[in-house]
């Protein structure tokens, strides 16, 4: 029976010896798992904050090439409704007597030339990208 009791024991020795074996190279490969998992999650964190930092620059400069192009359309903008005066002259005030050929210049076509349209004149179309009969 001491016999048997101590075979017994034995076995008992050795299944747990191999049984911490293996929890150990169990334990070992899970703790490699766990270290590499976290240079994975370092390396992936690393990239995040890569590609945030890309995005942020690449929305500043989205921002700073919008207000450009906004300036640019405001002063388009200002340079297409720019009002313009035209100062035309006469060589003579129509009202000037004229002792030559003793009359006043109103006698003559030179205002009604200014203030009269001819019989069809051309105006810009509604795409103003040409003309159209009046």
């Amino acid at each position: 029976m001491k016999k048997t009791l101590s075979i017994v024991l034995a076995l008992v020795a050795v299944v747990a010896i191999v049984f911490a074996a293996v929890f150990a190279v169990q334990k070992n490969d899970l703790q490699k798992a766990k270290d590499d998992l976290q240079a994975q999650v370092d390396s992936l964190s690393k990239e995040l904050a890569d590609v945030k930092a890309a995005a942020d620059e690449a929305a500043r400069t989205a921002a700073d090439e919008a207000a450009k192009a906004a300036a640019e359309a405001e002063e388009a903008l200002k340079k297409a409704t720019a009002s313009y005066t035209y100062n035309g002259s006469v060589a003579t005030f129509p009202t000037n007597w004229n002792p030559h050929q003793y009359k006043t210049e109103t006698d003559s076509s030179t205002v009604l030339s200014w203030i009269s349209d001819d019989f069809y004149t051309f105006d810009y179309n509604e795409a103003k990208d040409g003309y159209r009969m009046v």
